[in-house]
């Protein structure tokens, strides 16, 4: 939607925009509080799969901006995620950032982790173990919120379900040198006082519009997805 153009303008220059699972629709989002981030990564090869050498400096800005912890390659398991989750007592936002698949049935649908991959329903059950709902889960990773008529929206859909507030999520496959500053432009714009996450977004988006050559399938990818 945000690639929507009328000639003169993308919609996304003109509006902040989100996508709603359900139909109790707000522009109000609650006061900032202090961000509790946890950050996750995969960097190196894991066949089939190449390396993502800009995760590394993906995962670095969105630890500096928000604070929290980071975890990349060998410390990024299943195992650790959950670990981690629990340790940190309710985490406000969750930052993944590795391969990921949507082909449309449960058992084709995962993200990569360092040693293998974790499943739609092993990371319902990491999700399901906060004992406060997510208020962000961003999966910068490839094809994260593409869906079927099974399935809406993907893994963005799941993590939705299970009472994550907003998800930020990929509809295509997408380049991780692309990402680093929508990324960390988003985080940044999110910081400000009175910013929304549509906002934020939307700027950061805005922030990759007005570079030389620039085309909508390296800025608009990512959608944000609220319960």
């Amino acid at each position: 939607m945000a690639a929507l153009h009328d000639g003169k303008q993308f919609l996304v220059q003109k509006y902040a925009v989100s996508t709603s699972l359900g139909l109790g629709l707000s522009t109000k989002e609650p006061q900032k509080k202090e961000q509790k981030a946890l950050v996750f990564g995969l960097t190196v090869k894991v066949p089939p799969f190449d390396s993502l050498p800009n995760v590394n400096a993906e995962t670095e800005a969105v630890r500096d901006i928000l604070g929290g912890n980071r975890f990349l390659d060998q410390k990024f398991t299943l195992a650790n995620l959950e670990k981690q989750i629990i340790k940190q007592k309710n985490p406000s936002v969750l930052h993944i950032a590795t391969h990921g698949k949507f082909r449309g049935t449960a058992n084709s649908t995962f993200l990569q982790a360092y040693n293998g991959r974790i499943s739609l329903q092993e990371f319902e059950n990491v999700l399901l173990a906060n004992t406060k709902p997510i208020d962000l889960l961003t999966l910068s990773a490839c094809q994260t919120a593409a869906g079927d008529n099974r399935s809406t929206l993907g893994i963005a859909g799941l993590a939705a379900r299970t009472g994550v507030k907003n998800v930020l999520a990929s509809l295509w496959f997408v380049n991780d040198a692309d990402t680093v500053p929508l990324i960390e432009n988003f985080y940044s714009y999110l910081r400000q006082p009175g910013t929304t996450k549509a906002e934020a977004l939307r700027k950061a988006q805005l922030s990759l519009i007005s570079r030389p050559n620039s085309h909508p399938a390296r800025w608009s990818s990512f959608i944000l997805v609220n319960s």
